[in-house]
């Protein structure tokens, strides 16, 4: 995969590899020149929303995500009719 068809040109469900016996990459992408850093989570994660990400500064980025780390669980489950509920 060229770091390009990461954002462009390529399906959103091509992008995504279910590899729960692997860790985490999370690739950074570099807007000013398109270099892309790969960086390792350490564990096996899926993060269905980024919120709040923001670079801190030249070397630092912030990212704050909402997180499922149940490799042996179907991560996409909680989105099950019979699992929606009301709160009143």
């Amino acid at each position: 995969m060229k770091p390009k068809d990461l954002i462009m040109n390529t399906p959103i469900n091509e992008l995504f590899k279910y590899k729960a016996n692997e860790t985490t990459l999370i690739h950074v992408i570099k807007i000013s020149d398109g270099t892309v850093t790969t960086l390792d989570a350490g564990t096996w994660v899926v993060c269905l929303h980024y919120g709040n990400s923001f670079q801190k500064d030249e070397n630092t980025i912030v990212m704050q995500g909402s997180t499922y780390s149940k490799a042996d669980k179907d991560q996409l489950s909680i989105f099950l009719n019979k699992k929606l509920v009301t709160h009143d």
